[in-house]
Protein backbone atom coordinates (compact mmCIF):
# COMPACT_ATOMS: atom_id res chain seq x y z
CA UNK A 1 0.00 0.00 0.00
CA UNK A 2 1.15 3.68 -0.75
CA UNK A 3 -0.08 7.12 -0.27
CA UNK A 4 0.98 10.46 -2.01
CA UNK A 5 0.96 13.99 -1.73
CA UNK A 6 2.44 16.12 -5.25
CA UNK A 7 1.63 19.47 -6.11
CA UNK A 8 2.78 22.35 -7.71
CA UNK A 9 1.50 25.16 -6.43
CA UNK A 10 2.48 29.07 -7.62
CA UNK A 11 2.91 31.44 -4.94
CA UNK A 12 3.40 34.37 -7.38
CA UNK A 13 2.99 33.65 -10.89
CA UNK A 14 6.15 33.55 -12.42
CA UNK A 15 8.44 34.30 -9.61
CA UNK A 16 8.00 31.73 -6.82
CA UNK A 17 6.52 28.16 -6.77
CA UNK A 18 6.06 25.49 -4.11
CA UNK A 19 6.62 21.81 -4.75
CA UNK A 20 5.85 19.67 -1.58
CA UNK A 21 5.87 15.96 -2.58
CA UNK A 22 5.45 13.22 0.31
CA UNK A 23 4.77 9.35 -0.05
CA UNK A 24 4.65 7.03 2.44
CA UNK A 25 4.31 3.02 2.78
CA UNK A 26 2.43 1.43 5.66
CA UNK A 27 3.88 -2.17 6.23
CA UNK A 28 0.44 -4.84 5.63
CA UNK A 29 1.69 -7.11 7.91
CA UNK A 30 2.35 -4.67 11.01
CA UNK A 31 0.56 -1.64 11.60
CA UNK A 32 3.97 0.04 13.15
CA UNK A 33 6.09 -0.15 10.78
CA UNK A 34 5.83 2.99 8.51
CA UNK A 35 8.41 4.70 5.71
CA UNK A 36 7.96 7.93 5.19
CA UNK A 37 9.90 10.38 2.49
CA UNK A 38 9.28 14.22 2.71
CA UNK A 39 10.30 16.34 -0.20
CA UNK A 40 9.83 19.97 0.19
CA UNK A 41 11.17 22.76 -2.40
CA UNK A 42 10.47 26.02 -3.73
CA UNK A 43 11.60 27.75 -7.24
CA UNK A 44 12.32 31.66 -7.25
CA UNK A 45 13.34 33.25 -10.60
CA UNK A 46 15.69 35.82 -9.55
CA UNK A 47 16.69 37.36 -12.84
CA UNK A 48 15.51 36.27 -16.40
CA UNK A 49 15.77 32.94 -15.81
CA UNK A 50 17.87 32.26 -13.39
CA UNK A 51 16.69 30.57 -10.97
CA UNK A 52 17.38 29.66 -7.09
CA UNK A 53 16.13 25.99 -5.86
CA UNK A 54 16.05 25.57 -1.56
CA UNK A 55 14.82 22.03 -0.87
CA UNK A 56 14.26 19.72 2.02
CA UNK A 57 14.30 15.95 1.70
CA UNK A 58 13.31 14.18 5.07
CA UNK A 59 13.29 10.02 5.23
CA UNK A 60 11.59 8.29 8.74
CA UNK A 61 12.22 4.47 8.49
CA UNK A 62 10.92 2.80 11.91
CA UNK A 63 12.02 -0.45 11.15
CA UNK A 64 15.34 0.17 9.57
CA UNK A 65 17.44 -3.17 8.34
CA UNK A 66 19.82 -4.41 10.98
CA UNK A 67 23.54 -4.18 10.09
CA UNK A 68 25.27 -7.27 10.31
CA UNK A 69 29.08 -7.88 10.30
CA UNK A 70 28.39 -9.55 6.71
CA UNK A 71 26.40 -6.94 5.56
CA UNK A 72 26.80 -3.42 7.30
CA UNK A 73 23.63 -1.62 6.53
CA UNK A 74 24.47 1.79 7.57
CA UNK A 75 20.63 2.33 7.55
CA UNK A 76 19.25 4.74 10.22
CA UNK A 77 15.85 5.40 11.12
CA UNK A 78 15.94 9.19 10.13
CA UNK A 79 17.79 10.87 7.10
CA UNK A 80 17.45 14.33 6.30
CA UNK A 81 19.11 16.47 3.20
CA UNK A 82 19.04 20.02 2.84
CA UNK A 83 20.18 21.46 -0.57
CA UNK A 84 20.08 25.18 -2.16
CA UNK A 85 20.53 24.94 -5.66
CA UNK A 86 21.37 27.92 -8.66
CA UNK A 87 20.16 27.17 -12.03
CA UNK A 88 18.82 28.37 -15.06
CA UNK A 89 15.64 27.53 -16.80
CA UNK A 90 14.39 28.10 -20.60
Amino acid sequence: MRWTVNLNWPIIKDRITIFPNHEGYPSLENSKDLYIMANTSAVFHIYKNFIIKPQVTYRDNNNPPVSTPQLPVGTTKHDAIDLITFGYSR
